[in-house]
């Protein structure tokens, strides 16, 4: 039983990636540019940064 409850999840895990349905997902899905700044690196650090 368990077994064909594993299988059905992982089924339907990847006709959601396969579709599209589940949308973008990874690293970059939280960054508005794509561009992650280095730990450690405020908004404030980036916009003194940019007026240099």
């Amino acid at each position: 039983m368990t077994a064909i409850v594993v299988g059905v999840l992982i089924l339907v895990f990847l006709v959601l990636q396969l579709t599209g349905i589940a949308g973008n997902h990874g690293p970059g899905r939280h960054s508005s540019a794509g561009i992650t700044p280095p730990a450690g690196v405020t908004e404030s650090a980036l916009s003194a940064g940019a007026s240099a």
